[in-house]
C-alpha cells in the first residue's frame, strides 16, 4: 500500500531513518537500512534524538530515548504542543512506526496520522487518525492486526478524501496457515459528521480489484500444484492449498453483495467434499463479518474476535481428515 509522507521509524528496517540533534528532523539516504553486526551501538545512539514536526499551529514530539534495541521490545512516546502547552499525548508498549501530518477532514483542520507496531512476528498494527483542533480529537483507533499500512487517496475524485486500510479478519481463519489465507481485505474510512466510518461499498471497483488479486493467488497456486511444487494426497487435497484464495473471492463477493456469484464460484472452483464441507459451515460466518464492518473499523482489539466464534467449526481443518 501507498504510504503518506512523513516519518517513518520502523521497528526492524528504517525507511527515513531520523538522525541528528534533539528536535531536528533529518531524513536519511534513501533506501532501508538493515541492522547488521557491529552497527549495534550506532543504532543505540540514533534512539537517544528526539524528533520534531510542525503540523499546523501544533508541534509533534517523537521521543525515542526510552526506546530498547529495536530487535527487543520497547516503547516510544509521542506528545503534541499547542503554544507551548502539552494538549495530546500516547504511550504504549509499542513502537511509533510513522507519523504524517495529512488534514483528512475537509475542513482545513491539520490532522495527524500515526502508526504503532508490537514487535511480534505477524501482529500488530494499530493506526491512529488525530484532528488537530484546539482541543486535539482521536477520530479513529483501528486495531490493523497483521494488515500492516494504508492508502490515502480520493477515490471519488470529488476533493474527499479516504482512508484505505487493510482487514486481517481471516487471518488464520477456521484453520488455514497465516501464508495460505485472505488476511488482506479491502476497509475504506470516509470522514463525515464527526468521525469516520466504514464506506467499503461505495467503491465496488476496489472490491473487484481485490476479487482479481486473489484470482491471480489462485491460479499462482494452481500452477504450483499441477508443476508438482505443492504435493497433494488424498488426506490432503489439491483443494486445501487453494481454499484461502476462494475464501477471499468469496468474501470480497458478499461485500459487493453477490453472494450467489460468489457461492457458484465456490462451487465451481472446490472439488473436495471435506473442504465444500468446510465451507458451508462458515458460510454464516462470512456474512456477520459483512455486517460487522463498522465494528472491525473501530474495534480496539484484534478483529477476528467478532467472527470466529462459528458453533461447529471451530476446530475444523480442511487439512486434516474428520
Amino acid at each position: 500500500m501507498l504510504r503518506s509522507i512523513g516519518w517513518r521509524v520502523s521497528g526492524v528496517l528504517f525507511g527515513l531513518l531520523m538522525v541528528g540533534s534533539p528536535g531536528t528532523l533529518v531524513p536519511a539516504a534513501s533506501g532501508d537500512i538493515s541492522v547488521a553486526a557491529g552497527m549495534n551501538e550506532w543504532v543505540r545512539a540514533v534512539l537517544q534524538d528526539t524528533t520534531q514536526l510542525s503540523c499546523g499551529p501544533h508541534t509533534v514530539l517523537l521521543d525515542l530515548r526510552r526506546t530498547t534495541p529495536i530487535w527487543e521490545h520497547g516503547y516510544h512516546r509521542l506528545r503534541v504542543y499547542r503554544d507551548n502547552r502539552e494538549v495530546w499525548s500516547l504511550s504504549e508498549e509499542a513502537g511509533i512506526t510513522e507519523v504524517a501530518c495529512k488534514s483528512l477532514t475537509g475542513d482545513g483542520v491539520p490532522g495527524l496520522i500515526l502508526t504503532t507496531y508490537s514487535f511480534g512476528a505477524h501482529c500488530c498494527w494499530t493506526i491512529y487518525v488525530l484532528s488537530l483542533r484546539s482541543h486535539p480529537k482521536l477520530l479513529l483507533q483501528f486495531f490493523a492486526g497483521n494488515a500492516d499500512g494504508y492508502e490515502i487517496r480520493d477515490l471519488k475524485a470529488d476533493g474527499n478524501l479516504q482512508v484505505i486500510l487493510g482487514d486481517d479478519s481471516f487471518a488464520y481463519f477456521g484453520g488455514l496457515s497465516f501464508a495460505s489465507s485472505p488476511s488482506l481485505l479491502p476497509l475504506v474510512a470516509c470522514y463525515r459528521n464527526g468521525s469516520f466510518a466504514d464506506c467499503t461499498r461505495e467503491f465496488p471497483d476496489l472490491i473487484r480489484g481485490s476479487i482479481e488479486e486473489y484470482r491471480e493467488r489462485l491460479k499462482d497456486t494452481e500452477r504450483r500444484i499441477k508443476s508438482g511444487e505443492l504435493g497433494v494426497s488424498p488426506e490432503w487435497p489439491a483443494d486445501t492449498w487453494t481454499a484461502g484464495w476462494v475464501l477471499g473471492i468469496y468474501a470480497n463477493s458478499v461485500l459487493l453483495g453477490r453472494d450467489d456469484e460468489g457461492w457458484a464460484e465456490v462451487r465451481s472452483r472446490v472439488r473436495s467434499a471435506r473442504v465444500l464441507q468446510w465451507f458451508e459451515c462458515h458460510r454464516p460466518t462470512v456474512h456477520r463479518w459483512a455486517r460487522r464492518r463498522e465494528e472491525i473499523l473501530h474495534g480496539s482489539q484484534r478483529p477476528t474476535h467478532l467472527i470466529w466464534n462459528t458453533p461447529g467449526c471451530e476446530r475444523w481443518d480442511p487439512g486434516r481428515v474428520p
